[in-house]
């Protein structure tokens, strides 16, 4: 959610800022598109780590990625809760000065790390949640994963 809100108001600022602001939507959709490499970077690499382990240390390490990915959303709420009131300004406030300079390298260095972050939370969560279920619940996680997903956007 937090990625997703900080894509809509660089998007909503980029649309709305005039023909010169328009030109930073190359460098947000870049910046999407690279978090999203990212994301599945570090999902591949974890599905490559857990494959090499296995019994308790399996579990351990299981376990170890769920507690990390909710304390990641925890940290996240309290952070929005904090900052979610500037979160607007504090984004908006740089991409002024890009149009007068028309560097756009902000747009994507903002963008491909909320991006990364948020979809590699959600990669390690449920990669925890999906070793620790049997093989016959498999469809029943992807299409609530899917669904979640939609209804998150």
């Amino acid at each position: 959610m937090e990625a997703l809100l900080i894509v809509g108001i660089l998007y909503g600022w980029i649309r709305h800022s005039g023909d010169v602001a328009r030109r930073g939507l190359p460098y947000l959709i870049g910046g999407v598109g690279f978090g999203l490499l990212l994301a599945i970077a570090v999902g591949a690499a974890l599905m490559g780590f857990g494959e090499l382990i296995a019994g308790d240390t399996q579990t351990y390490f299981q376990i170890t990625l769920v507690l990390s990915v909710a304390a990641l959303i925890v940290h996240m709420v309290f952070w929005m809760r904090k900052h979610g009131r500037t979160l607007r300004a504090s984004l908006l406030s740089p991409l002024e000065t890009n149009v007068s300079t028309r560097t756009w390298w902000g747009v994507f260095f903002l963008t491909a790390p909320a991006i990364a972050r948020e979809g590699s939370e959600m990669v390690v969560f449920l990669y925890g949640i999906g070793m620790g279920m049997h093989a016959d619940g498999t469809l029943e996680m992807n299409i609530a994963a899917a669904l979640g997903l939609a209804l998150g956007s």
